[in-house]
């Protein structure tokens, strides 16, 4: 669900009549880009949730108080706990207009010195920003070096810029506008005049532009009708007069928390609720359930068509192995007529023709390859050996087929269990079940594996988490190549410090990265940071994206990679 600039506009109206006076009790991180701010304000207790996430950036007021965060806060909430706790919420506002979603709250600490906390939530460029009263950025959640971005840098000791806002041929909805100014005239159909709207005025999206269409009540969709439809929407902003729903799915699915009636949804599946807080909370909430849910169980079935696939090549070859040993006799036989016929062949013959003894017929010949490099004896020696290799696998062979039968049958099971799960904890019970036998096929691959050391003698260091998630590190570059090329898996969790040469370490993730733990993370992050170049530096960043998204340059030295998809968190180096 998209958190736009009516619900942002709605979200700080309420938080100017809810918690302006408000006294801050505590600040918790419970995720990489999540802060919670705890407050005290006329006799009770709420809690102010600010997200930087991606997919999921929003503000909004949480009736859950408490979330498990990291035992060791991470350095951003250190920051925030120095500079705002005990402190007064003395103002709330949208400085750069409705169209940017853009919040800043304004902090009044004991010593009357005023603080601002920025909300920047505009999808990947999402940010928390906090600066001093003069205007110099003290911290941020995201770190934005210069070479990340050439518009704005956002590091501590720099001036605060705000996020650049979407100029040129875009218009403030709020602000006068002829209708003589544009070409348009006339609309062929609602998806048009909905691209208009959001091509034309910053801060209207895809719902905000949908709905204003449906506002125009017209058939007949003009530059006016649709403008006036718009102007409908924005006058509930003016007026402060917001009427917050939740819009279900025709299976009772939330799809949308809006702080209006809307239009596009049927009247029946439009719940009135009385704070666009409690809305936005139960929206997100249920979208994060099925976004979890779905990469949860994506994860997982491939992981049994995986395994799937490897046990139906391991069967393969096993009915071969069977086939070849049921010819055992035969093999025996050939090596028989072999030592009957010593000098049936000169030396270097590819075959030999032998009359055959064990045949019926007595006159019944047999052709029996040979290898030129072996004379006729070494050959019939040749062909005992397969015979007895032949014979004693048989036995071997057959109990393998049944334990790979009935792999079979359970990773079918398991494949039919997850595809009809309905919670997380369904698929992690058939992923904690079937694990093992997952890891089976995975690492069959028809060799002997047992001889060989432990990540090849490569130096990894393994690190447990204390909520049980293994974490290995790299402990020099062809470490950390074998660690990323060769160990970790598509959906475990990869970590490097930002911009500087630094171990690899992957978080192994059972595939279920979204079940991997903030301290985990954490943690490996540490580790990382301690065998970076930053190091001695106090605050390192560290970047982490699934393994998946971690490429290895053609003809690159050991341990480079490029990625994508990363998220970043800033942790201390200590010495270990």
């Amino acid at each position: 669900m998209n958190f736009d600039t009516l619900l942002l506009a709605a979200v700080a109206e309420e938080l100017n009549h809810q918690i302006l006076g408000a006294r801050i009790d505590k600040i918790t991180q419970p995720a990489p880009l999540e802060v919670i701010v705890s407050l005290y304000f006329d006799g009770a207790r709420r809690s102010l949730l600010i997200s930087a996430e991606p997919n999921s950036a929003r503000l909004h007021l949480i009736r859950q108080r408490s979330r498990p965060s990291p035992t060791n806060a991470p350095a951003f909430c250190m920051l925030l706990r120095k500079y705002l706790e005990s402190g007064i919420i003395y103002q709330i506002s949208q400085p750069l207009g409705f169209a940017e979603r853009v919040l800043r709250i304004d902090v009044r600490r004991s010593t009357k010195e005023h603080v601002f906390l920025w909300a920047e939530l505009m999808g990947r460029q999402s940010n928390i920003v906090l600066t001093s009263e003069s205007g110099a950025v003290l911290g941020s959640i995201k770190r934005v070096t210069t070479e990340m971005s050439r518009f704005r840098e956002v590091r501590p000791g720099v001036t605060y810029t705000p996020p650049p806002r979407q100029f040129g041929y875009k218009r403030d909805p709020m602000e006068p506008f002829s209708l003589a100014e544009s070409t348009v005239e006339a609309f062929d159909a609602p998806e048009a005049a909905e691209k208009w709207l959001t091509a034309s005025f910053r801060g209207v999206g895809s719902v905000l532009a949908k709905e204003a269409v449906l506002h125009s009540n017209s058939k007949n969709l003009t530059l006016e009708t649709v403008w006036y439809g718009l102007n409908d929407i924005l006058s509930v902003v003016r007026l402060k007069e917001f009427s917050p729903v939740i819009c279900r799915d025709k299976s009772g699915q939330i799809i949308l928390a809006y702080p209006i009636p809307v239009k596009s949804v049927p009247t029946e599946q439009q719940e009135p609720v009385s704070s666009i807080s409690e809305a936005v909370e139960a929206a997100f909430s249920s979208s994060q359930t099925e976004d979890v849910l779905s990469k949860e169980r994506g994860a997982l079935l491939a992981s049994l068509r995986r395994a799937a696939k490897a046990a139906d090549r391991q069967l393969i070859d096993v009915r071969q192995g069977l086939l070849n040993s049921d010819q055992s006799e035969q093999i025996r036989e050939s090596g028989e007529l072999l030592l009957a016929n010593i000098g049936g062949a000169p030396q270097g013959a590819k075959e030999v023709d032998v009359v055959d003894y064990f045949a019926e017929d007595p006159d019944q010949r047999r052709t029996i390859s040979l290898d030129p490099s072996l004379t006729m004896h070494e050959n019939a020696e040749r062909y005992f050996r397969r015979y007895q290799k032949a014979r004693d696998s048989k036995e071997t062979l057959i109990a393998r087929q049944e334990q790979l039968q009935n792999a079979d049958l359970e990773l079918a099971d398991a494949l039919a269990q997850a595809e009809a799960a309905e919670t997380t904890h369904e698929l992690a019970s058939i992923a904690e079940r079937i694990g093992d036998l997952i890891r089976t096929q995975q690492n069959s691959g028809g060799h002997d594996s047992a001889a060989k050391p432990l990540y090849e003698g490569h130096k990894i260091k393994v690190v447990k988490s204390a909520d049980g998630w293994e974490i290995l590190v790299g402990e020099n570059s062809t470490s950390n190549d074998f660690l990323t090329t060769k160990v970790a898996s598509p959906t475990d969790i990869w970590l490097h410090a930002r911009a500087v040469p630094s171990a690899h370490a992957v978080i192994r993730a059972q595939n279920r990265p979204a079940s991997v733990s903030t301290a985990a993370i954490l943690l490996a992050a540490e580790h990382v940071a301690k065998r970076s170049q930053a190091k001695h530096a106090g605050l390192v960043s560290v970047d982490y994206t699934l393994k998946k998204y971690v490429r290895k340059p053609r003809g690159s030295a050991p341990g480079q990679v490029t990625y994508t998809n990363e998220k970043t968190i800033d942790v201390i180096a200590d010495d270990d």
